[in-house]
């Protein structure tokens, strides 16, 4: 940090560990939160006073009735497929395998010191690439007995590149076990210099998982505002990875949500979040965009499948 930055610097750029994120996130609402449930489907009711309700149904029978039914499950949506089920997705192309290395005296050794300054890009003559960096972290000060901070430094990797790099199919990588697919990877790299290659032998293969890379729209899906259901993050604006946007633009969706429902949930306050909604995650998909142009080659949405609900 420059001498004369601060943390709430907008010029300043924060490594976020997703567990640990997750993990304060969380803190002070335990109570409130269950895992392990599956959701199947709403319906919109009315109480005894005539009020509009939204009833959610889960796969072990148990049903809860709220206010609002936010969806925010993920690139999957079963809200979404429910909620808007002419909303479109596109397949990049892009394919990527994700992973983390534990960060060992050993592998420092081996590794080119420049690979922990920063983030570190390398392509290969197939332009297949790898996108490396180092995740460390400091004593926290954080008291509560809930959290569990995350200890070990290691290297957050991605290994990326179109759909022909990896060399097999979709259904054949997603078959694949967490030691079959280490041995891919191994093997996508097999002439890659040594020491790059530390990174792959070293990973924890427990940590490593293969996705295909699916973008919403830039003009993202609109609906007629529903003030018993809306939707947030990936579950209506996924986008590339290669941009670096996808979990900032979730938590700017909460904050813009939070402020609606501050202001008591009515359809108004709801259309004005999926307004601004849009209009930045539109900037944000564009982004990754352009990341996924250098990163990996993707060309354009035009020559893209689409991908139906």
């Amino acid at each position: 940090m420059a001498p004369n930055q601060s943390y709430t610097d907008d010029s300043m750029v924060f490594t976020a560990d997703r567990s640990t994120l997750r993990n304060l996130l969380t803190l002070g609402i335990k109570d409130h939160l269950e895992f392990g449930k599956k959701f199947v489907k709403y319906n919109i009711i009315q109480d005894e006073s005539g009020q509009s309700k939204v009833e959610a149904h889960f796969s072990d029978g148990s049903v809860f009735v709220g206010d609002l039914l936010v969806g925010a499950d993920g690139v999957n949506s079963l809200v979404r497929k429910q909620f808007t089920p002419d909303s479109k997705q596109f397949d990049t192309n892009g394919r990527c395998i994700y992973g983390k290395t534990p960060l060992t005296n050993k592998l420092l050794e081996q590794l080119p010191a420049s690979c922990m300054e920063w983030i570190t890009t390398i392509i290969d003559d197939k332009n297949l690439t790898l996108f490396m960096e180092p995740i460390k972290f400091k004593p926290t000060k954080i008291e509560d007995p809930n959290f569990i901070p995350e200890t070990n430094d290691y290297i957050y990797w991605v290994l990326l590149g179109l759909s022909h790099c990896f060399e097999k199919s979709d259904q054949e990588l997603y078959s694949l076990s967490q030691k079959e697919l280490k041995e891919h990877q191994l093997k996508l790299i097999e002439k890659w210099n040594p020491q790059l290659k530390n990174i792959i032998t070293s990973s924890d293969e427990t940590k490593s998982s293969y996705i295909s890379v699916a973008s919403s729209f830039p003009d993202v899906y609109e609906w007629e505002t529903n003030s018993n259901i809306t939707l947030m993050g990936d579950a209506i604006h996924n986008m590339s990875p290669t941009g670096g946007s996808g979990a900032n633009t979730a938590i700017y969706d909460c904050l813009i949500l939070l402020n609606a429902i501050k202001k008591g949930s009515r359809k108004q306050d709801l259309e004005q979040y999926e307004k601004e909604m849009r209009e930045f995650s539109k900037k944000m998909i564009l982004g990754s965009l352009n990341g996924a142009k250098r990163l990996f080659g993707f060309t354009s949405i035009e020559d893209c499948k689409v991908i139906e609900n």
